[in-house]
């Protein structure tokens, strides 16, 4: 009669498993294996509500106690979801091939069920201006091609649109990003492809977009993963998710020259970025190995370093940024909900950037390196040789004092 099940969701237990219909009971206190595809993050400062998009068990609704399967708002696999950064009592989840819930003060006020497109969890960005919906139409064998669509009036008489760009793309859109710096009244989007060509789409608010390809000719023939928008239009960085590629694109002339930021990340897909809210010079990235970090972006060389002390190397779908308290929501492919405080990087003193010492100098092969630590945090140890070669790199969690370590070449 007892019975033991390992899913997507955890671990389950029943008493009565010769039962009809047997009484299921979660079994994963303090131990979390959700699949997170999405997360949304609440617009107000130390406001713990999450949404998340989950493999196999739908959406769920997090306000400070551990999840369970209590906690799921909609069912379905759960996708893209949304809180209105201007009223947070409207808030949007969704299943699989564009199907949307739309939510006011927790109450379900419609769904979008009559417009199935796009694919399996399509890509979707939220408009709160105008309180639109955006979504990537493109199904997986091409049916509505080079079109997406917009859902307007969400918690009156709900329309749906589909958007044709005129691209001529034969692909479907694997990114859509709204731009909070879209003119009042409109709406611009960044939308990029499973082919790797991005395009800029203007007055989307309306029945014919003005699309723009805005991409360069050396982005990799791979999908973009996600689209970043810094402190304006003109600062934007662009992943991919494919391995075997250079994942990491940036411009600060809103796409007229793009440079190839990949840096020192191992090859590895790259599935969203985000900008510091006022630093764009720091970006975080969610990877196959966790979360990684830059904070010297327009700086060469670029260097990234893992900041996943917490969470562990676990694969990261989406990262989420609050702007009123810089808290950072990571959806993890595996392990849950995780979050952090961003704190604004303003650079090393000049007096303490030059305090390290090596000894002893000139070395037999053996040598130790040290230096005074300001602050905990994480140390990018990297070791070249004369030609500029690297031949040594480690990233290591310090503390506050003296640090030091002995290197063997």
């Amino acid at each position: 009669d007892e019975i033991l099940f390992g899913t997507d969701g955890g671990v389950f237990y029943t008493a009565d498993g010769t039962e009809f219909s047997p009484t299921f009971e979660q079994r994963n206190k303090s131990y979390s294996t959700l699949q997170f595809y999405t997360c949304a993050i609440h617009p107000g400062a130390g406001v713990m509500k999450f949404y998340g998009g989950l493999q196999d068990n739908g959406s769920l609704y997090y306000q400070g106690t551990p999840l369970t399967i209590n906690d799921m708002v909609s069912g379905g696999d759960g996708a893209c979801c949304f809180f209105d950064e201007t009223n947070p009592n409207l808030s949007v989840t969704s299943y699989y091939y564009n199907n949307y819930y739309i939510f006011n003060y927790n109450t379900l006020v419609n769904t979008t069920g009559n417009w199935t497109s796009g694919t399996f969890v399509s890509p979707a960005d939220f408009d709160y201006a105008k309180k639109s919906l955006f979504a990537n139409a493109v199904d997986y064998i091409g049916s509505m091609q080079d079109h997406i669509i917009r859902f307007d009036n969400l918690t009156g008489n709900l329309t749906g649109t589909f958007l044709s760009l005129n691209t001529g793309s034969s692909v479907f859109f694997t990114a859509l990003k709204y731009s909070p710096w879209s003119p009042a009244g409109k709406s611009t989007l960044f939308v990029g492809s499973e082919a790797g060509r991005l395009f800029r789409v203007e007055e989307a608010q309306s029945y014919s977009p003005v699309v723009t390809e805005i991409g360069s000719a050396s982005f990799p023939a791979g999908g973009i993963s996600s689209i970043a928008i810094g402190k304006s239009e003109d600062t934007l960085m662009v992943t991919f998710s494919n391995y075997g590629v250079a994942s990491v694109w940036q411009t600060y002339n809103g796409g007229q020259t793009w440079a190839n930021i990949e840096g020192n990340l191992p090859d590895m897909p790259v599935r969203w970025a985000i900008y510091h809210p006022s630093n764009t010079r720091q970006a975080l990235l969610a990877t196959e190995t966790g979360v990684w970090e830059c904070t010297n972006l327009g700086q060469s060389p670029v260097v990234w370093q893992p900041v996943n002390n917490g969470m562990a190397n676990v694969r990261v779908d989406m990262l989420q940024v609050r702007k009123s308290d810089n808290t950072v929501l990571a959806a993890t492919h595996g392990r849950g909900f995780f979050t952090m405080t961003w704190d604004i990087w303003e650079g090393v003193p000049a007096k303490e950037r030059d305090a390290f010492q090596v000894y002893p100098n000139p070395s037999s092969g053996q040598f130790v390196i040290s230096e005074p630590v300001s602050h905990p945090g994480t140390l990018f140890l990297s070791v070249m040789d004369l030609k500029g070669k690297e031949v040594m790199r480690e990233a290591i969690s310090v503390s506050a004092g003296n640090f030091s370590k002995k290197i063997d070449l």
